[in-house]
């Protein structure tokens, strides 16, 4: 009887204690001290994994906010469905967003910016093979010329300004939309006449001198003509998930600066691990990352905002869109 009278209070105070731990861990997990995940999606050259592998791999975290990260390659698309509340878009694909897509959507930052650490000498060359005729951009007149996306960023800068410096139509080209790997196979097989290479391709082509030989950087003609280095990308949010998560969104963009700042003081050892997945070499993108391009997460101050409407210009004048977007609807700090 005596275990009985005392085997009831214990009983009570065991399930109490269990009750109160449940509790609490449920508050942890999911109440208002639960730490909110943000789902990234962004492109696949060296620039963004690199940028991205602190937290990818788990080295650079914070307490106030949970990153995942998908590198794909239809990013774009991925982005513009509505499938990740925030990631990468290109410039010329955002503009095109603000006017036609169902999710809209802001840009936080720049993201993917044509200049390198030590050197602003961009991605996006008009290439021919070293032996062509072609020797400037008035020669392209009449011949079949390569473009890895006819709606993308280095597209519409390219067909813009060769109508603005030089007063050819883009009607007056034949154009090969191709990806940049296809169109440097073209232009090597004599497929094309010219091509515009970008990303990683262009680089390669441009430094490849007994193969190719460049008549037109894109990205240096950009920064005489606006002030500024060419923003391939930008950093972008639903803007309904942003009004909703506005501390998980200034916090995930915090984070993603930090791991773009680990990436940048390692790029001597993670190199050689994206070399070896995706060919080339270490000191080739290493070359990318001082001379070329690099991921830029900088707030879109007055000037930077200048040139990504030069580049929504460029998209309107080709008709793709048909007005220009309000900076103030469409620029947001984190």
């Amino acid at each position: 009887m005596r275990f009985n009278r005392w085997f009831a209070p214990i009983s009570c105070v065991v399930s109490f204690l269990l009750l109160a731990t449940g509790a609490l861990a449920c508050k942890s997990n999911d109440g208002p001290t639960a730490v909110p995940t943000v789902n990234m999606v962004m492109a696949t050259p060296f620039n963004t994994w690199l940028c991205t592998y602190g937290i990818r791999e788990g080295l650079v975290k914070s307490d106030k906010v949970n990153v995942n990260i998908t590198l794909a390659a239809d990013y774009d698309t991925q982005m513009m469905a509505g499938n990740y509340p925030m990631g990468g878009l290109s410039t010329a694909t955002f503009a095109v967003a603000t006017q036609n897509n169902h999710v809209a959507l802001e840009a936080l930052s720049t993201f993917i910016v044509q200049a390198g650490s030590q050197s602003a000498l961009g991605v996006n060359y008009i290439m021919t093979l070293a032996g062509a005729k072609i020797s400037t951009p008035k020669d392209l007149v009449g011949k079949k010329v390569g473009v890895p996306d006819l709606t993308g960023s280095g597209t519409s800068a390219f067909l813009a300004l060769l109508k603005k410096d030089y007063g050819i139509d883009e009607s007056q080209l034949t154009l090969v939309d191709k990806s940049n790997t296809l169109l440097l196979q073209l232009l090597k097989s004599g497929g094309i006449d010219a091509a515009l290479l970008g990303q990683n391709t262009g680089v390669q082509a441009y430094l490849d001198t007994a193969t190719y030989r460049s008549i037109w950087n894109i990205d240096e003609t950009f920064i005489h003509d606006y002030g500024t280095p060419f923003v391939a990308s930008l950093l972008v949010v639903d803007s309904a998930y942003h009004k909703a998560n506005a501390s998980a969104v200034k916090a995930a963009y915090d984070l993603l600066k930090q791991s773009n700042t680990y990436g940048e003081q390692h790029i001597a050892e993670l190199a050689p691990l994206y070399a070896a997945q995706f060919g080339q070499t270490a000191d080739f993108y290493q070359t990318v990352f001082n001379e070329h391009s690099k991921s830029t997460l900088n707030l879109i101050d007055s000037k930077t905002q200048a040139s990504l409407t030069a580049i929504f210009q460029f998209v309107m004048d080709r008709g793709v869109i048909t007005s220009l977007p309000d900076p103030k609807v469409v620029f947001k700090n984190p």
